[in-house]
């Protein structure tokens, strides 16, 4: 009826509702794997320095700017 909407529709009609569960191909978890070391990688332009700050925009290899 006219004027009888509510905002309980998923709580009343799909409160049991789950997606489908589905495994990751391994192909995917290896590409995430690699896209996570890569971004990770700094380039080393503080001479060796042990306590240069790897967070630094300026040691980063990616293609960062201001």
């Amino acid at each position: 009826e006219l004027g009888e909407a509510t905002t309980r529709f998923v709580d009343e009609f799909m409160s049991d509702w789950q997606p489908p569960v589905q495994e990751l191909p391994t192909e995917a978890l290896i590409a995430v794997a690699i896209g996570d070391l890569l971004s990770r990688t700094v380039v080393q332009h503080n001479g060796g320095d042990p306590d240069a700050d790897i967070y630094s925009a300026w040691a980063k290899s990616d293609s960062f700017r201001i």
